[in-house]
């Protein structure tokens, strides 16, 4: 809760405050117009904000001579304006800290997602080169730090997400296909066996 929409003034206060009967305060209160707080003992309770508020329907109603209608109409929108500043102010927060990352998808060989490599990444200030650990899985992310957009006012540079694609081969000849078939002989473990084993089929 912030200081404003802190409770502080007692019904009397805020009669005296804006030159209003309590029971004028009682009244906009019945109407929904305002809803202070209650101690234990059931004591009204105004906050800053709630003085705010009826100052606005004091202006609306006495001034431009607005009925209670339309001040619960025109309070309504207000509020619903606030709460619509509050999403923006939220979203432009996380852009702000979104703004500097930058995604990039490179496509690799099997051969280089396997035995590792270093490649060559497209940034926004030139390419600078990433090293692919051996046994690198499709769609693994790597983060290159300081390589992304530039922050909103100037704080800094965000990082660059890689997603690494292993691209499979296609239209193997048969001596490219006995190649894998004795690759997945050798292998001490096939991903299949490995779900076999986790559902309980295979020791």
């Amino acid at each position: 809760m912030t200081n404003k929409g802190k409770p502080l003034y007692m019904i009397g206060v805020v009669s005296d405050m804006l030159k209003l009967h309590p029971q004028t305060l009682r009244f906009y209160e019945k109407k929904g117009l305002i809803q202070p707080s209650r101690t234990v003992g059931r004591t009204r309770m105004y906050s800053a904000e709630d003085v705010e508020e009826i100052s606005r329907v004091v202006r609306l109603t006495r001034d431009l001579g607005v009925n209670l209608a339309g001040v619960e109409t025109i309070l309504k929108m207000r509020r619903r304006m606030l709460d619509m500043q509050k999403q923006i102010e939220d979203l432009l927060a996380y852009v702000r800290e979104d703004a500097g990352r930058f995604r990039e998808h490179r496509d690799r060989t099997l051969g280089e997602a396997v035995l590792g490599a270093r490649i060559r990444v497209p940034t926004l200030d030139g390419e600078t080169a990433l090293v692919l650990p051996p046994g690198t899985q499709s769609g693994q992310i790597f983060r290159l730090r300081g390589k992304g957009m530039r922050r909103l006012h100037g704080e800094g540079t965000g990082d660059l997400y890689v997603t690494v694609r292993v691209s499979i081969p296609r239209g193997l000849d048969a001596r490219t296909q006995g190649i894998f078939r004795e690759l997945e002989r050798l292998l001490p473990e096939t991903p299949r066996a490995s779900c076999e084993r986790f559902r309980g089929g295979a020791a």
